[in-house]
């Protein structure tokens, strides 16, 4: 098939859509990418083989402020659909592939004048996300990002669209509570690519001989993902392990908040913020690790969805400590690979920490546990056999609305 993706943002990166793209590509396909771009590279490029990315420049600034009133004024749509129309009509695209909310409207637009299959890929809750971001509750963001009417859009958006497809069994299961037909969604989880994973994987460093056990969070900094927490349990870990360190891999909104955090509890040298680092790099700071961290903040929208990061840390063998938010406290109780805390309880977390790093034979075994579990099931050569199925179901016939 000839596939046409809709990406809400500059390509690449972005390792699900780049994961996505190659898998179609192994089975027969052809992926043409529609993205934004908001600096001067080539207006479109052939990224890899049968991978076409095609982008149209905004400065950046511009699109952050007109991507959030997608709802509320039809500015940005036009400009999608007038630069979508150009392109498409000398294509001959098969299937449209929306990643995630936002651009719905407009893929579904573009697919029913094509009269071809629409595919909607939620990367997230996204309404459920609206609720936590910071920029969606001040005065404008509550009038452009109003979580009850992106919800009523996901409803339309998921009605609408020929297949759904979501990163987590409970993602699904609340639009089964809905009475939507479960034939129409497809689990594609963000599990690990053991074949780029392991071609990015360097040599691991050695670890710091002042250091008795590293605690590793990789990802976003945002409010949701329990960065306070852990740094707010690791007084109670130093009074168990002196030479304890955590390490933050990444950056956002909250990186100056959290800064501050740790230096209020007079934490210097012992959290450690690395800044963002490009995806080669992130096995590096895994495989310096001792313990994964996944602190999240139980929400609507933490309980619907899993990060990368689990299953890289288990895929390098290192143990993990999750909250129960519930994908991860499944996948963690099911795979015998770390320990679960109570999300929001610094005690908790700390305790859990403490108790892997007094027993040294739990931690390996959990760490040997993670990995075989990604070998045999949460590795993307097996997720995306899915994702390959969904696509030979619409090559199969006709299913455009």
């Amino acid at each position: 098939m000839n596939v046409g993706m809709i990406l809400e943002a500059p390509f690449p990166p972005d390792i699900r859509v780049e994961n996505e793209c190659r898998a179609l590509v192994e089975a027969g396909h052809t992926i043409h990418i529609f993205s934004v771009r908001c600096d001067n590279k080539p207006q479109y490029k052939n990224f890899a083989k049968n991978i076409f990315v095609y982008s149209f420049k905004l400065p950046r600034w511009l699109f952050s402020k007109i991507r959030v009133t997608v709802l509320r004024f039809p500015f940005y749509n036009f400009l999608w659909l007038n630069y979508l129309r150009k392109i498409v009509r000398d294509l001959n695209l098969d299937a449209i592939h929306v990643h995630d909310l936002p651009l719905a409207k407009v893929g579904r637009i573009i697919a029913k004048e094509q009269s071809i299959p629409l595919i909607l890929d939620l990367h997230e809750n996204y309404p459920a996300a609206l609720k936590i971001w910071k920029h969606s509750k001040k005065t404008l963001g509550r009038y452009f990002l109003s979580p009850e009417r992106w919800a009523k859009y996901e409803q339309e958006a998921v009605r609408e669209a020929d297949r759904v497809i979501v990163v987590i069994e409970e993602a699904m299961e609340r639009f089964l509570a809905k009475e939507f037909d479960a034939n129409k969604f497809v689990v594609v989880s963000n599990t690990v690519n053991l074949d780029s994973f392991v071609a990015h994987k360097g040599v691991a460093r050695k670890k710091n001989p002042q250091t008795d056990l590293v605690i590793t969070y990789v990802g976003g900094f945002g409010p949701h993902r329990g960065l306070r927490l852990a740094i707010m349990a690791m007084p109670k870990i130093l009074q168990n392990i002196s030479r304890a360190r955590l390490v933050l891999v990444g950056d956002g909104n909250d990186k100056k908040d959290l800064q501050k955090l740790a230096s209020n509890y007079d934490l210097e040298g012992k959290v450690v913020f690395t800044g963002w680092v490009p995806m080669n790099d992130v096995p590096k700071y895994i495989d310096k690790c001792d313990v994964g961290i996944i602190p999240h903040f139980s929400s609507e929208h933490t309980e619907t969805t899993i990060p990368h990061k689990l299953f890289q840390y288990m895929y390098l063998q290192k143990v993990v400590v999750v909250s129960n938010c519930r994908p991860l406290e499944r996948i963690v109780s099911e795979t015998q690979a770390g320990l679960v805390f109570n999300s929001g309880d610094e005690t908790d977390l700390a305790d859990a920490i403490i108790k892997l790093y007094e027993n040294e034979h739990l931690r390996t075994r959990m760490g040997e546990n993670g990995k075989m579990a990604v070998l045999r099931k949460y590795n993307w050569q097996s997720t995306s056999i899915k994702l390959i199925h969904l696509y030979e179901s619409l090559s199969g016939g006709n299913e455009s609305k």
